[in-house]
């Protein structure tokens, strides 16, 4: 997606990234941005000769409930296809820390990521899904999404032409967003089957 998009959202105030929904990873997201900061980090301790310290996950991860935003969202209480929510193990799911005032820790002030190369999968994704079928379809908290639907929202069964459309404003053609999902569906597979052992694993 076009850093533009994003940056669109912030001067309105409608971005996601400071947002109080529940900001999920998978467990290839958490080892993509591992790397991401620990490149970040090379550079400065290359020039005084030391060894670049691993990047301690529990400093960015937390695993916890979802946030009441999110339990409050129809897509919770109505559950209309498969996502993230119902990977909860005792009502939890692992996801990025926040701030004080409940943005991603990674949100900076002038409104940029600071990860953007390795943004979560679910941010890079919506506010697209699967259905139960395999068919793209709008999640059902992103029908009023400004990028993809602009000022009118989208319906809740969008046509073909609406969704080609929305897709086209953040730069991705249907066999992008396809793949992107499908690598997102098998990461979560991962992550159900992980979850337990990387959360006692690294102390979460």
């Amino acid at each position: 997606m076009s850093k533009s998009h994003c940056d669109e959202c912030v001067k309105n105030d409608e971005d996601c990234c400071s947002s109080y929904y529940t900001r999920f990873v998978t467990l290839g997201d958490v080892r993509r941005i591992a790397r991401f900061l620990e490149k970040q980090k090379e550079g400065v301790f290359r020039q005084g000769k030391k060894e670049t310290p691993s990047v301690r996950k529990s400093g960015f991860l937390r695993y916890a409930e979802l946030s009441d935003y999110d339990k409050r969202t129809e897509l919770y209480a109505k559950r209309p296809h498969n996502y993230y929510y119902d990977l909860a193990r005792d009502g939890k799911v692992l996801q990025i820390r926040e701030k004080k005032n409940r943005a991603c820790m990674f949100f900076r002030k002038d409104g940029s990521c600071s990860i953007y190369p390795a943004r979560p999968l679910a941010c890079r994704v919506f506010p697209f899904w699967f259905s139960d079928r395999g068919k793209i379809i709008v999640d059902n908290n992103g029908f009023d999404c400004p990028i993809v639907c602009g000022k009118k929202p989208l319906n809740e069964n969008p046509s073909e032409a609406g969704i080609r459309s929305g897709l086209r404003k953040i730069g991705y053609k249907k066999s992008e967003i396809k793949e992107l999902i499908s690598q997102l569906m098998k990461e979560i597979e991962e992550y159900r089957l992980n979850i337990c052992s990387f959360v006692k694993k690294n102390r979460i």
